[in-house]
């Protein structure tokens, strides 16, 4: 379990920086300047407030999910009007959509029922994939692809790759 100054550290450094995003944001044009400001403002009492919404849905189930909120998370719970599409809300989608993008990566909707369960089911233990928010997706060439929301987390993606041989 992290303490109060690892958490705090944890919302502010790396690449899901409170700080780092917002410029990616603002840069691509779904924020203006002032949102990213009142998203720095206000950003403790969200994460606060899922934390707290995560620790009771923990506790009422019997899937564990160790996933941190993430300011994504944050951003995308306070409902924001897009700044290049004021009608439509600053969501969770669209802002991976231009991580990925910033972040040269692949971005791909996964759609449940064109999932290949067996590859699902067999690559890696439903605990793990729970606990790490992995998703095996797909195999060419002996080489495992996977969808996360932390593409960043590398011990868990060694692990995967050691558990597959792939």
């Amino acid at each position: 379990m992290l303490n109060k100054a690892s958490k705090a550290s944890a919302k502010t450094q790396g690449p899901f920086c409170s700080q780092k995003i917002c410029q990616i944001l603002v840069k691509h044009g779904l924020i203006v300047v002032e949102q990213a400001k009142e998203i720095l403002k206000r950003k403790d009492k969200y994460f606060e407030k899922l934390e707290k919404v995560r620790r009771i849905g923990r506790n009422r189930s019997d899937i564990r999910i160790s996933n941190p909120v993430t300011i994504v998370d944050v951003i995308a719970s306070m409902n924001l009007k897009r700044a290049d599409a004021p009608s439509q809300l600053l969501d969770e989608e669209i802002i991976f959509q231009v991580l990925s993008k910033e972040w040269k990566m692949q971005y791909k909707k996964i759609d449940p029922l064109k999932l290949d369960l067996n590859l699902v089911t067999t690559t890696i233990t439903k605990s793990f994939a729970m606990n790490h928010l992995i998703l095996p997706v797909a195999v060419e060439d002996g080489c495992l692809t996977v969808a996360t929301s932390n593409p960043f987390n590398m011990e868990a993606l060694e692990d995967v790759a050691r558990a597959s041989k792939m």
